[in-house]
Parts: C-alpha cells; structure tokens; sequence
C-alpha cells in the first residue's frame, strides 16, 4: 500500500511540476496543454508499467496453464482490519494447510 502511495504522489508531483513549467514558458493555455501532456504520462505508466519493468529486467511474462489459474489467486485485502471483511479468498498459508490435509 505504500508503493501505491509513493506512486501516486510522485505522479502527482510531475503533473505540478509539468503545469508550472507550462504556464511559465506559455501562460495559462501552457499549463493546459502542460495538464494534457502530465494526463497522457500518467496514463501510460498507469497501463505500461508492468510491460516497461518485464523489457527493463529482460524477462519473460509468467504463463500460467488455465487449469491451474485458481492456484494464483492472492488475497487481494491483506490488510487487517474493517476491510479484510471484504477478502474474498482466505490467505495462502490457509490454502497451503487445506490442500495437505486433502491428502491425508
């Protein structure tokens, strides 16, 4: 959650600096324009991020045989708490220790 945080002000940060360069250089239609340019990176690293990181690192995408896909499945609210109510699958040392027990 973190991450996400840091993220997100971090993109944040760019879009302030881009508009502030964009009405010094051309004055309120710059900053706009400036605005659009920001929107258009954010929405780049938002939906290219992870393709990016794979060609950086030189590595392949993970594949996964459809058979086992349900086995990939994270806790997707690991946080504790009000809103672990809304977890829709119980963590994996949980599965782990249900699937050895199917083998009993």
């Amino acid at each position: 959650m973190v991450n996400h945080i840091k993220t997100m002000l971090l993109m944040i940060i760019l879009t302030v600096i881009l508009m502030i360069a964009g009405e010094l250089l051309l004055g309120e239609g710059g900053m706009m324009i400036a605005f659009l340019i920001a929107l258009g990176i954010n929405f780049f690293a938002f939906w290219y991020s992870d393709k990016v990181a794979i060609t950086m690192t030189r590595s392949c995408p993970l594949q996964v045989n459809e058979a086992a896909s349900h086995m990939f499945i994270v806790n997707p609210l690991s946080a504790k708490g009000l809103s672990g109510l809304f977890s829709t699958h119980p963590p994996i040392q949980e599965r782990v220790k249900r699937l050895r027990n199917m083998n009993r």
